[in-house]
């Protein structure tokens, strides 16, 4: 049996390992790590997965194997139109607050509960200030995927 591929992985392989060059330096020094092996693989360890939900969202191919499908999330007491307008307090533009949506969507109740934040305005808060960064900056490099 084969299993599913990504059919741009090449390209956006190298759109991840373009960020992790971009930012290695700096993870280092906040998280206390000496060796450029040890901070690629923290870096991943924190980070592979909204990189990858975050290209998976900005990707065209709708006919995709892997891509991460909508799916109906247990979000709690919080409503679509709450999340939206949580976002839209943490940035303006209106392209990266969709794919952020879609991401906070997915992972909210567990971010909110595993880092035991009392209410989703903040855990939407936290959530942006840990990932939102990497969410807009892979936004910005989808022109390199083709």
């Amino acid at each position: 049996m084969e299993h599913p591929r990504c059919n741009k992985m090449s390209q956006v392989m190298k759109i991840e390992i373009d960020l992790i060059k971009k930012h290695l330096n700096k993870h280092k020094e906040y998280n206390h790590i000496l060796s450029d092996d040890d901070a690629i693989i923290d870096f991943v360890n924190k980070f592979a997965w909204v990189m990858r939900e975050a290209i998976c969202a900005v990707c065209n191919n709708k006919e995709c194997k892997i891509r991460i499908p909508e799916e109906k999330f247990d979000m709690g007491n919080i409503t679509d139109t709450i999340i939206s307008v949580m976002i839209d307090k943490c940035e303006s533009d209106k392209e990266l607050s969709k794919i952020e949506f879609s991401i906070i969507k997915k992972h909210i109740k567990d971010h909110k509960w595993y880092n035991h934040i009392p209410t989703y305005s903040a855990a939407v808060a936290d959530f942006l200030s840990k990932y939102g960064w990497i969410i807009k900056e892979l936004r910005e490099a989808r022109s390199k995927i083709s």
